[in-house]
């Protein structure tokens, strides 16, 4: 994955507005009554479903389907359904004989949107003979898998194949399975990259000055020393101290061994120039999106705190996943690919640090969502005030202030 750097996206911008603009969501190939998928990010894998109801009513032993369903009657549906698919078509990574441990994400009934997709069914009625249901399971993962297997395991009665689809979102296969040939493995042609944190510049400090301690320590020693036998019979002793002294700090210093830095009280510390703020400033917006790359709370977390203040963690992780949430699809939530950092104008305050600005923000996030084998492309616009402090060594984000929030 290529990470661009601040004010460079406006071409990917475009092209992101060509995909919406063109129809960005992938075309839903609803083929078959059983179709599967299994999506494979850089720390998750995820095994999903998207099945007729007649075909769930025939395995819950539900007799023919006639009528409509009531918005009651399908949560119940959905519940058993997720509970009869729960451990069924194992799947396996790399060369590990044991099966991955899914966890169920969301189980709706689904229907066709002709821009969005398969979105969750939001009529107040549903004919049974077009209903069909999606069901997700997921896991966490610490590393992307180098090669994936599933053996499928739920068939239409009707004894045609089932779909599957799999890979990850820049490279899928889509097979059919029949009982005879059930397995189905999938091999990345290249690496999947795992997204890393961007360098950040360092924080500004003090200006030093350069003292060879080591060698003002040994001159004041022999000064100390001629001066104690300053009153010896024999006066060339305490010339002689001294001027050995001498030598020897002059070749230490010569040497700079024992040199340290030393900041005095007047130093002063440099602020950062508007370049390095606006390159501060998309680093920390970038990192933190990249802690949502994570799936677990905990590494979210974890990844968050190199890029935001602890008192303010919490806030950003809920605010993040709040805006990276899909409408009308059950919980699917945006993983931001790119940064555009349009607008940061920088003030700083004669009362504070040096180490320390607001940038008044507006930059475009820009990213998608996959599942149930299609992709939202989606592109979201923030202005915000940014507080940005460099403390031990590390530039964070100290505070927030959310002006304006809007989906393109």
């Amino acid at each position: 994955m290529v990470w661009y750097p601040a004010n460079s996206c406006f071409l990917w911008v475009g092209l992101a507005w060509c995909f919406l603009l063109s129809g960005s969501v992938q075309a839903q190939k609803l083929a078959g009554p059983v179709q599967g998928y299994v999506s494979v990010e850089p720390y998750e894998i995820r095994l999903e479903f998207v099945i007729r109801y007649s075909e769930a009513a025939h395995w819950l032993g539900l007799g023919e389907p006639v009528g409509a369903l009531d918005p009651a009657q399908r949560t119940s549906l959905e519940e058993r359904t997720a509970a009869w698919l729960a451990g069924k078509c194992p799947v396996s990574v790399d060369d590990d004989p044991e099966p991955l441990t899914f966890k169920l994400q969301r189980s709706h009934f689904v229907r066709t949107d002709p821009e969005k997709g398969l979105v969750v069914e939001d009529r107040d009625e549903v004919l049974l003979q077009e209903a069909r249901l999606g069901v997700v399971f997921s896991t966490n993962r610490t590393r992307p898998p180098k090669k994936v297997s599933v053996r499928w395991e739920v068939f239409p009665q009707a004894g045609t194949p089932a779909i599957i689809e799999i890979g990850s979102e820049d490279e899928r296969i889509t097979r059919e399975a029949t009982p005879g040939s059930a397995t189905i493995e999938w091999t990345p042609s290249k690496p999947i990259l795992e997204p890393a944190l961007l360098a950040m510049p360092p924080v500004p400090r003090p200006s030093e000055v350069r003292v060879p301690w080591l060698a003002v320590g040994i001159f004041g020693c022999g000064i100390a020393g001629a001066f104690f036998f300053r009153r010896h019979p024999k006066g060339f002793l305490p010339v002689g101290i001294a001027f050995g002294a001498g030598v020897v700090a002059l070749g230490v210093y010569a040497l700079g061994i024992g040199e340290t830095g030393w900041s005095p009280p007047w130093a002063r510390v440099e602020a950062p120039t508007p370049a390095v703020a606006d390159e501060i400033t998309f680093g920390l917006l970038r990192n933190v999106y990249h802690a949502f790359d994570f799936r677990s709370e905990e590494s979210i977390y974890d990844t968050l705190r190199a890029s935001a203040s602890e008192s303010l963690v919490g806030r950003v992780f809920l605010e993040v996943t709040r805006s990276l949430q899909v409408e009308g699809q059950g919980g699917a939530r945006v993983r931001v690919l790119n940064l555009d950092l349009r607008k940061c104008e920088v003030t700083r305050f004669q009362d504070r640090p040096a180490a320390e600005f607001d940038a008044e923000c507006e930059w475009i996030a820009i990213g998608n969502v996959t599942h149930w084998g299609h992709t939202h492309k989606r592109l979201n616009r923030y202005r915000a005030t940014l507080t940005i402090s460099g403390a031990e060594g590390q530039w964070k984000l100290t505070g927030i202030e959310l002006h304006d929030e809007s989906r393109l």
